[in-house]
Parts: structure tokens; sequence; C-alpha cells
């Protein structure tokens, strides 16, 4: 036998002998993502001196991507938290947007993603029902049921309906918080009755939560006023009622807000919700035993109010600052809840967002920068003034007319066709963007939402903004292609992390095969984003 022969057989040897007597690591007891939508991910840097809870921790201790997007144009929390459980765009998961026009060419009509009449709101005051059957691809609760019927699976959010994004078809205990009904809800889909954790709960604490959400007093410590606006800036919600502390009885619901009345109402409007979210959580793996058994249990959770007061207030705000460290010290106590429960070395957490946030457009203009805001009439005028000059009734012009209309709005930097968005051809970015958000049978809403009479998106057109133009009355809000609009935290924690930062690009698509592939859940084939291994240097595959 040749000696390099020799050689190659002793060396291939050693490797087999030094894999078999390495043991596999453990896979962790507990895997928890923790979604906190519009949380871009300067913030955490601009306020990285003065978090001292659940965010220093994950900052610290964790494993952190410094250039983590969101990998499509329409960048709302609908479509971000599907993306996040399935690891698909949605032109593949189907979720392109909250609202969406839906059908062929020519009979498009405008549906909300997740509305289903016969799966009715459990104990809800009147809210249409919900199911999952317009979500295309398996979730990762998805994966990890039909791999182990065992296991135990928790889906919970601060946001209406947003559990049942991120649990997809996955059938357990599902709940989400309606302001309408004050109390965790879900559908006949999921389940028909409330498991015990959860009525203790809503009869227990909740309440008391409620209680003491009202007034909502601000606690930001004299080092962080300084980082954030001042308060009382004439953008803020109403202009009005913008100073500390914010009192129920003082407050009107903003235009556009989520119905709901007294303190139930009122709680979805104040940092509490997620303390409540995460609260209740912490009952669920307790009661559930989650992370005690042999194999692997899962909880996901949404957090809503970084994004419900960034909305109201912007994100560079006093409410949003405070709102922050509040969060901040409420995952610190979580954290510790989850190590008590699946040992120090037992749980893995990832935590990132949906989607970014632009600035205030006013707050732009201040600085110089072209900031714009356009209430919806506005739009609407410009709208219906195009419609005018254009040749014939708007239903029946061909979309390349429609498009070329829009175009010459200057508040529109782009109108896309369907043939383009549909196209082979290679594109820009942005073009690449807007395909991954896009399925000829379904057309996003955004950024038009509100005027659906319009009829830009039933002809399978989408528009894209300029740079820092918001319609609407909210401060700031999310839904564009640019970096403010796609950069978010990414980060894990816990079993067999490694502390450290990585400056590669990453993207959210990467998140479910990621967490699978460090669970050992077998992931379906054909994913749009791929496990991190080659990223996140020393975390072995799991076997």
């Amino acid at each position: 036998m040749p000696l390099s022969l020799i050689i190659c057989v002793i060396l291939a040897a050693l490797s087999l002998s030094c894999r078999q007597d390495s043991p596999s690591p453990p896979r962790p007891k507990l895997v928890v993502l923790i979604v906190v939508d519009q949380l871009r991910a300067d913030l955490l840097d601009r306020y990285d001196t003065i978090l001292k809870g659940g965010f220093r921790r994950l900052r610290d201790e964790g494993y952190r991507f410094s250039r983590a997007t969101v990998d499509h144009a329409v960048t709302l929390t609908a479509p971000g938290l599907v993306t996040l459980a399935t690891g698909t765009h949605p032109s593949r998961h189907g979720i392109v947007d909250a609202f969406f026009y839906e059908g062929p060419s020519g009979s498009r009509r405008l549906v909300a993603a997740l509305a289903d009449e016969s799966e009715p709101i459990f104990e809800g005051r009147g809210e249409p029902g919900v199911s999952p059957r317009r979500i295309l691809e398996r979730t990762l609760p998805e994966w990890l049921a039909a791999s182990d019927p065992a296991a135990r699976v928790v889906v919970l959010g601060s946001g209406e309906t947003s559990a049942a994004y991120l649990a997809g078809a996955f059938r357990g205990d599902v709940f989400w918080y309606s302001p309408a009904a004050g109390g965790y809800v879900t559908s006949a889909y999921y389940r028909k009755e409330a498991p015990q954790y959860l009525k203790s709960f809503q009869r227990e604490k909740l309440p008391r939560l409620q209680e003491e959400s009202n007034p909502w007093v601000e606690q930001v410590p004299d080092e962080g006023k300084a980082m954030a606006f001042p308060d009382m800036m004439s953008f803020e919600a109403d202009g009005i009622h913008v100073v500390f502390p914010h009192r129920m009885e003082s407050e009107s619901a903003p235009e556009g807000a989520a119905g709901g009345a007294g303190l139930g109402g009122w709680l979805a409007r104040t940092p509490d919700l997620d303390k409540a979210t995460l609260q209740l959580a912490g009952g669920a793996v307790e009661a559930l035993g989650m992370g005690k058994r042999e194999g692997t249990d899962l909880l996901l959770l949404e957090l809503s109010q970084v994004e419900a007061i960034g909305r109201r207030f912007g994100p560079f705000s006093l409410e949003q600052l405070d709102g922050l460290l509040k969060l901040d010290r409420e995952l610190g106590s979580f954290l510790s809840l989850l190590e008590r429960q699946a040992g120090g070395g037992g749980v893995l957490v990832a935590l990132t967002s949906s989607h970014g946030v632009a600035n205030v457009p006013e707050h732009e203009r201040e600085r110089g920068r072209a900031g714009r805001r356009l209430s919806v009439e506005q739009a609407r005028a410009a709208l219906d003034a195009m419609h005018r000059a254009a040749p014939g009734p708007g239903a029946a012009r061909p979309s390349r007319d429609e498009q070329e209309a829009l175009g010459r709005l200057d508040f529109i930097a782009e109108a896309m066709t369907p043939e383009i968005l549909t196209g082979g051809e290679t594109c820009d970015e942005f073009t690449s963007l807007y395909r991954n958000s896009y399925r000829a049978d379904r057309v996003p809403a955004f950024p038009f939402s509100a005027m659906a009479e319009e009829g830009v998106g039933s002809e399978g057109i989408v528009v894209r903004l300029t740079r820092e133009t918001l319609v609407g009355s909210d401060a700031a809000a999310g839904g564009s292609p640019y970096e403010y609009d796609r950069w978010v935290p990414l980060i894990f924690w816990g079993a067999g992390i490694p502390r450290g930062m990585s400056d590669q690009r990453v993207r959210t698509v990467d998140l479910a095969p990621t967490l699978g592939w460090l669970a050992g859940v077998p992931v379906p084939p054909g994913r749009d984003g791929r496990p991190l291994r080659e990223v996140l240097s020393g975390i072995p595959a799991v076997r």
C-alpha cells in the first residue's frame, strides 16, 4: 500500500476515533424565541450604558449579530413574524402584509391575513375569527411537534393575533392579548378552552397589572433623560397629551388604535402589557414543567409594546426609553426564571425583531433632512388627481399606465408592476426585496392600507415611498425597504452559546433554521434561510 494512502487511512481513523470519543453536546431542554416588534438595532446601542437587566445579560453573555436585517421590503409585523417562524420569505409563506389583495389578476379582493369566520375567538368580545389557513409554510412549532409529539409548546403574544403568526398550523397553547376582551384569547382553531395556568393568571394577576398600569409613570434615571428627546414634542401622539404621567382618564385612544374600554384597553397602551405577557409565559413554563424533561420544549413570545409606544411617540421619545428600560428589567427577571426552570445550561434564548422603524418625519426636518408626512386625506387627494388626469377608468387601465402615473407623484420613489415583480431578469436591491414580499395572487396593501378603495394593490402594483416618508398620523412606523426599517437585533444566549459578536450580514429568515439546527429538530428542505453554523463559531452542530 502506498505510504500516502496509509497516512490517509491513519488520519481518517484518528478523526473517527476523536468524533466517537467526544460526546455530542446536549440539546437545550428549553428553546425560547423572544420577538420585540419594531425594535430597531441601534436603540440597544444608543441606550447601552443604562441597560441593566435582560438586554444587558443578552448583550454581554450572548452572541450577537450587528448586521442582521429583514430581507423583504414590506417590513411590517405580520410578514415579519411568519418569516421568523418559517425560515421563508413572504413570497413563499404567503403573508405578504396584514391585509393584502388576494386572487388572480382582475378579481383581487382585500382580505385580512388571518381572518376566518369559521374559527371564532374563544371568550372574545366580537372580534373576527382567526385561523392560519393562509400561511402556506410550516412553522418552527410545527417542526418540533412533528418530530417530538411529547414536546411542550407554548406561543404567546402581546399584540392582537400575533401568536397565530408565530404558531402557524400548530394546534395547542396559542394565546394573544385582546384589548377588547381585556385578556388573553385564542381562536377555536387552536384551543376550545383555556388551560388552568391561563385561567389562574387572568383571575389572580392580570387585574392587578391592569390596575397598576394607570397612571403610566416614567422611571427613566437622570443619566438616561439626556439621551431621549425632550418630552412634549409637538409631533408626539396628538400634540397635547404628551407629558408624563399618562392617565387613562385624560387620554383618548389615537385614531386607528385597537379598541378596548377601561383598564383592559389601557394596558395595551403602556409598557405593562409586555410585563403581563412575560409573567404569563413564566407561569406557563412552571405549570407545564417546560425544560424539565429529556426532550426539547419550545416557547415563542411576541412583545408588542415597543411598537405600540413607538408608533405614538417615536423611537427616540422619553416614552419609548421608559418602555425599553421597563422591558429590560422584566427580561432580566424572566431569564432568571428560565435558568431556574431548565438549569443554567439547559435554556437557549434568541431575541430579535420583526422589523425596524423610521425616524419621526418632523424630527428629520428639524435636523435638516428630508422627512415628510402625508395625511391619509392628502395621499388620497393626490391619487384621486392622478386618476382623473389619466385616460380611461382606473379599474380598466393597464398596470403599466398606472405605474407611470404613480411614478410622477413626488412622494413615490417607484411603482412596480406584476411584470416587474414576477419577472426573472436581474434586478436592483429594492426590486429583489419587493419580490420577496410579493406573490402574483397576493399583493400587499401597504402603504395605502387605509385607502383600499384606491385600487393600487388590486391592480397588482406595489409602491415604494421616498425615504423618510410616512402616510398617516402615527408618529413613526415601519413598512419600507430602507435600512432603518430592516436593521434589527439578533442575539443568541444560553446553552452552548459563546460570548461574542459578528459583523457578518445575516437575515431574520435564517433564525428558524438556526434554532431548528441548535435544538436538533429536522428542518424542512428548501428554506430561504440557512442555519448559521459557519457564523456561530464555537457552537458544534447538534447530533
